[in-house]
């Protein structure tokens, strides 16, 4: 039982990192048009800097979780 209630977690983690990765690629590739199309104003430089910080913190977190999620299971 407990093994199917880790792999239910894991599948729900995976999705849902999954799914702001796909939105923020999407996200990233409009803030890039919006670069080489026009003017830029403050607002589309905040939306860049917020962009990037959520991009790094996504790195940063992903590796501790893959330690904890997969390969802590299996040390155990």
């Amino acid at each position: 039982a407990m093994d199917a209630g880790l792999g239910s977690l894991v599948w729900a983690i995976v999705f849902l990192h999954g799914t702001l990765i796909a939105v923020d690629v999407f996200e990233s590739l409009f803030e890039t048009t919006l670069v080489y199309s026009g003017p830029m104003t403050r607002r589309h430089f905040a939306d860049l800097d917020d962009g990037s910080v959520y991009w790094t913190f996504s790195v940063l977190v992903w590796v501790p979780l893959y330690v904890m999620i997969y390969l802590y299971p299996r040390w155990s």
